[in-house]
């Protein structure tokens, strides 16, 4: 499991999701620490109060309206427990996990790049003097030497 891989790939989705809220956001973030905290194994256990707490949702009905969402997007599965008493489990698929080997040399369009092709955000570097060896667009004046005792 690539924790920052399946992180990248999770928030690239979220950019195309336009129905995730900050409070899908938050319970997948609290969701995903609880997985990593059970090493990844599916399911695991999950206690609504800790989750909640953890991603700071203070409503039941927004906790359960949420959860409900991520399992019918496919975010997570969501596995009802079959007593009350017992926790309910929740599974979370791989994200990291590259279908195309070519793929995973391009640089993820997080930063505003409309289909992901851009190496990298556009920066204007104009006032930037060039520091080659050639270069002369910056002023260099000699240092004074420093007497040694």
């Amino acid at each position: 499991m690539n924790y920052i891989r399946h992180m990248n790939a999770f928030f690239t989705l979220v950019k195309k999701d336009e129905r995730l809220t900050s409070s899908h956001i938050s319970l997948y973030m609290a969701l995903f620490q609880y997985w990593n905290y059970n090493r990844f194994q599916n399911p695991f256990p999950v206690y609504r109060e800790n989750i909640m707490n953890l991603s700071k949702i203070g409503s039941k009905n927004t906790y359960h309206k949420c959860i409900k969402e991520l399992h019918e997007a496919r975010y997570i599965y969501y596995h009802p427990s079959p007593s009350k008493f017992l926790p309910v489990k929740v599974s979370i698929g791989r994200l990291d996990i590259e279908e195309d080997p070519v793929s995973r040399y391009k640089q993820l369009g997080l930063f505003g790049e409309e289909n992901g092709d851009s190496a990298s955000p556009k920066i204007d570097t104009g006032s930037v003097p060039d520091l080659t060896a050639t270069g002369t667009d910056f002023d260099t004046v000699p240092v004074p030497k420093w007497d040694t005792i």
